[in-house]
């Protein structure tokens, strides 16, 4: 990367003596110190990222800039960090020349490489004291060993020098202790991901099929950036990134020009990382290249990058806006892009800014309707405003229906688990008026009238209800306890339900507690089970008759029952044992070997398990099962100790990466016997 050298005019006048700045042989050592242990805040990513860029540098050097380099995984079997290129390679002279001396880069007068620096090819000393460099030039295959001295300065030798008919380039290899495997696994995946071409990993399928995957089904996609979802919430954290050769930079919000509304617009887009690619030159990168430096010409590009980042999603979404038939269909669309990629975004249809609701006339009285667990309707809200979604759902009285048969109307169209509405009218003109302006064209709304229903018997003479005050539990952002309850009146003689014992509006059984409750009520309505919670105190509790049923009782029935409908057993078999990698990892290589029976019968329940369709009963179901866990028997515990006591050395194999790794694990079962 070419760097930017302001000129300098300087005038000195009154000069009597001069020295210039220098490093004294003796404070070389320390200065070297400083640059090999306090320039990376992340050494392993340092080492990842230094030798991976300098890799691809070689190949854009060698004009091979789509062919991919190769990088090996430390594991067990293996404990070594590797990176291949097929660049041009090094003479010894190139050898001593660039890995010697600190600062000397070859690149500094091109903008097709990213280093310039001179420092990322000794990054390995800021994890190891020694590191080997394999050169393939010249028709020979030269080994050099890099290590730290007894001087603290550090050598570079030759090896061994060979004929080799490999392809060119360089091949950097370092030993990687025991404990950092995972790290240098992980630190793989965030460094890789953005490299195009991906690179080929050695020794991690699992991480090869994350990186080649992670990018390929973007939300959006230009030349100049891309929107992933990722699922990550990044409230403590940016969203932004902007790669510049093949290293991403996250951005510091706080960075950006004040009073843009930029930091806001990023954090909208909820669970997306938004990648900003950047010509190489176009910002500055730090000395370490873990962060960009924010002088005058990086916030200025970064500026007019977000602008544009801006203007064009607005013009993608606009178009996408377009393709809706109807104003329903348009905000329903909206509300659905919106989610995926920020609110803050100006949407429009038909060439007016679109808005997520719709509003209902002043003459309108518009109620938003819920059903109770007693097959009951109440007004939940009064005056409110619809928000389209495929789940919702608008009756309408023309202002021709009774008052005392609205509800039985509303019950007869059936399931009342969507977002129902009703809007009243004082006359047909009225309704007629808004139902077909532009504002409710395409809603999916349904007249009243037209209903089918019956009204509800009387309630058989000789039987009595006796009434109590109860609580309903509902959703706010409340800060006192009372403020989850609903008051309401509950039949504790003939009446049915779900009822918890409170007092002061908590939970009497400690086990339970309202963080308890909200997330179970929370997880009932994502699954479709309308099912209501009533507080109720001590009192009334006593006069509960047969229809009520506990809070815990309802629980242990409803996980029982979805247990047995979706055959969760053999799931709740693998949540309570600690499974091991290694068993995890054959699972992929079942197909491929015959192991012995005691192994295959984990591997299938694991198989089983992999495959559930997790929906949202199941989801529920898994949230319960942590009640039960700590008296739930494994079947599988026996198993897995079976395993161990007759294959003892598989203690020792951590994890199987590739299939060179899963034949000598079956290679030792089959030795065993």
């Amino acid at each position: 990367m070419i760097i930017d050298k302001s000129d300098k005019t300087i005038v000195s006048t009154g000069i009597q003596s001069e020295a210039f700045f220098s490093v004294k042989q003796e404070n070389l050592s320390h200065l070297l110190g400083i640059l090999r242990n306090q320039l990376y805040s992340d050494k392993i990513q340092a080492v990842i990222r230094e030798y991976c860029t300098n890799a691809m540098d070689a190949n854009i050097d060698a004009g091979v800039p789509d062919c991919p380099i190769q990088v090996s995984l430390p594991n067990s079997f293996s404990p070594i960090f590797k990176v291949r290129d097929f660049g041009k390679g090094l003479s010894e002279e190139q050898i001593y020349n660039i890995y010697i001396s600190f600062g000397d880069s070859s690149k500094r007068n091109t903008n097709t490489q990213t280093g310039c620096l001179g420092l990322g090819s000794k990054s390995a000393f800021a994890y190891v004291d020694n590191f080997t460099l394999t050169s393939y030039h010249g028709g020979y295959k030269s080994v050099y060993s890099a290590f730290i001295d007894e001087s603290e300065i550090g050598k570079i030798t030759r090896l061994t020098c060979e004929s080799s008919n490999e392809p060119t380039g360089i091949e950097v290899s370092l030993a990687v202790k025991s404990g950092d495997y995972r790290p240098f696994s992980e630190k793989c995946f965030d460094v890789l991901k953005y490299f195009n071409p991906k690179p080929i990993v050695h020794n991690d399928s699992q991480l090869q099929s994350k990186i080649d995957t992670w990018d390929v089904k973007p939300v959006m996609l230009t030349d100049n950036w891309a929107l992933i979802y990722t699922g990550q919430s990044y409230y403590r954290t940016s969203p932004l990134k902007v790669v510049m050769g093949n290293v991403a930079y996250t951005i510091n919000l706080d960075a950006l020009p004040v009073g843009t509304g930029m930091r806001d617009y990023v954090h909208s887009f909820s669970g997306m990382e938004i990648l900003i690619k950047a010509p190489i030159g176009a910002v500055k990168n730090s000395a370490s290249r873990e962060a960009l430096d924010y002088n005058p010409k990086t916030q200025a590009w970064m500026q007019q990058a977000l602008v544009d980042f801006k203007e064009q999603v607005g013009e993608q979404l606009s178009k996408s806006m377009e393709s809706a038939k109807t104003m329903w269909d348009a905000k329903m669309l909206y509300n659905e892009l919106s989610n995926k990629v920020g609110s803050r975004n100006v949407l429009k249809y038909r060439g007016k800014p679109m808005t997520s609701y719709i509003s209902f006339p002043e003459y309108a009285k518009a109620r938003k309707v819920v059903k109770t667990r007693n097959d009951n309707f109440v007004w939940d809200k009064q005056n409110v405003t619809c928000k389209p979604t495929p789940n919702t759902r608008i009756f309408v009285d023309c202002g021709n229906i009774k008052r005392n048969e609205l509800f039985s109307r509303i019950a007869s169209f059936g399931d009342l688990r969507l977002d129902t509405y009703l809007v009243q009218f004082d006359s047909p003109e009225q309704a007629d008026a808004f139902l077909t302006s532009e504002e409710f064209e395409g809603s999916p709304w349904i007249d009243l009238k037209d209903a089918n229903f019956t009204k509800r018997p009387r309630q058989a003479s000789g039987v009595k209800s006796v009434y109590s005050e109860g609580y309903t539990f509902q959703y706010c952002n409340g800060i006192r306890n009372s403020d989850y309850w609903k008051p309401c009146q509950i039949d504790t003689s003939n009446g049915e339900g779900v009822y918890l014992e409170i007092s002061h509006f908590m939970p009497v059984n400690k086990k339970t507690s309202m963080f308890d409750v909200e997330q179970f009520v929370k997880m009932l309505r994502r699954a479709g089970i309308d099912t209501e919670i009533h507080g109720v105190r001590g009192k009334a509790v006593k006069t509960l008759g047969a229809g009520w049923k506990s809070y815990q009782d309802y629980q242990k029935e409803l996980f029982d029952s979805l247990t047995a409908q979706y055959g969760l057993t053999q799931l709740w078999d693998v949540n309570t044992v600690s499974m091991p990698v290694l068993i995890r990892d054959m699972v992929s290589k079942s197909d491929d070997y015959n192991f012995p029976q005691v192994i295959q019968d984990v591997i299938d329940t694991v198989k089983y398990t992999n495959n559930l369709q997790m929906n949202d009963e199941c989801q529920l179901a898994r949230h319960l099962f942590e009640n039960y866990r700590e008296n739930h028997n494994s079947q599988l515990l026996p198993l897995i100790r079976e395993i161990y006591a007759k294959y003892p050395m598989l203690h020792f194999a951590h994890h199987i990466f590739d299939d060179v790794d899963a034949k000598r694990v079956m290679d030792y079962i089959n030795l065993v016997g």
